[in-house]
């Protein structure tokens, strides 16, 4: 397929894309940069002891302000720390 089939393929998806996006920008900091240091372990070095992953998101500011967001009912205000 030439260059320009797939740029009109790209322009198709752009607002899922966006959609998607858009919803990754509002989950917490913490537990995004966790999940992307996860996910970076397993293809690196297959399984790996997440333990410290863990305490650091269940340990987080962000995780009492996103668990106190969803008992009241609320957006949740990250702080990313």
């Amino acid at each position: 397929m030439e260059a320009s089939g797939n740029v009109r393929r790209a322009a198709e998806h752009t607002p899922s894309w966006r959609r998607g996006l858009g919803r990754l920008t509002r989950h917490a900091p913490v537990t995004m940069r966790v999940s992307k240091e996860a996910i970076r372990r397993i293809l690196h070095a297959g399984l790996p002891d997440g333990d410290d992953l863990v305490r650091a998101c269940y340990g987080s500011d962000d995780f009492r302000i996103g668990v106190a967001a969803f008992v009241e009912k609320r957006e949740p205000q990250w702080t990313g720390k």
